[in-house]
């Protein structure tokens, strides 16, 4: 019998949650079909009526964790400009100490973590991760513009150079936080970056 187009809009919003919960916290690789399957409660049947294949579901779960992303953090912090740019930066950085906090230090950036694991093999993800990467890269620069202006940062600053320090530096930082499983080396990093480029 033929799905219905609302038990079908269901069954694969309900891939796409499981993928995106599992593959955040396993990663591609360690995450089956049939686990996302089982976490979705969606049949085989289901499954490839909406996608051709597990790579495909992930790509669409890829456009889904960006959108989530820039809605619920980068917007939020690093281009609200209700804050000024020093607050913005701030709620930027608290994002990156709350997630590790909540996650007890297992479980980094997921597109760093997605783009390690997949870019030289599946070279649609690696589009997708330099995509949200450079949108990435111009919100901080954006944020770091508008505070050399204004005299929160240090006027001798070259925006997107500072940038991609920046995002390095919390990478960098996220990665070990979850080897020595404390945010202590996060919080520290971010504390001596932001006195570093500050005024």
């Amino acid at each position: 019998m033929e799905e219905s187009l609302e038990t079908c809009c269901g069954s694969k919003e309900k891939l796409i949650k499981a993928t995106f919960d599992l593959i955040g916290s396993k990663g591609f690789e360690s995450t089956g079909i049939s686990e996302i399957l089982e976490t979705a409660g969606v049949t085989k049947s289901n499954f490839y009526y909406h996608f051709k294949s597990k790579e495909e579901l992930c790509l669409t779960v890829l456009d889904h964790m960006e959108n989530y992303f820039f809605e619920n953090v980068i917007n939020k912090s690093l281009l609200n400009v209700i804050l000024s740019p020093k607050e913005r930066l701030k709620s930027y950085f608290d994002f990156s100490v709350e997630r590790m906090t909540c996650t007890c230090c297992k479980q980094g950036c997921p597109f760093i973590n997605l783009g390690n694991e997949t870019s030289d093999f599946y070279p649609a993800f690696r589009e997708k991760i330099a995509r949200v990467n450079t949108r990435h890269l111009q919100a901080i620069e954006t944020c770091i513009q508008d505070g050399v202006k204004t005299g929160n940062f240090r006027d001798d600053l070259e925006p997107q150079t500072i940038a991609k320090f920046i995002l390095a530096e919390v990478n960098g930082s996220v990665m070990l936080s979850k080897v020595f499983k404390s945010t202590n080396v996060l919080t520290e990093n971010i504390e001596s970056l932001t006195t570093l480029i500050s005024v």
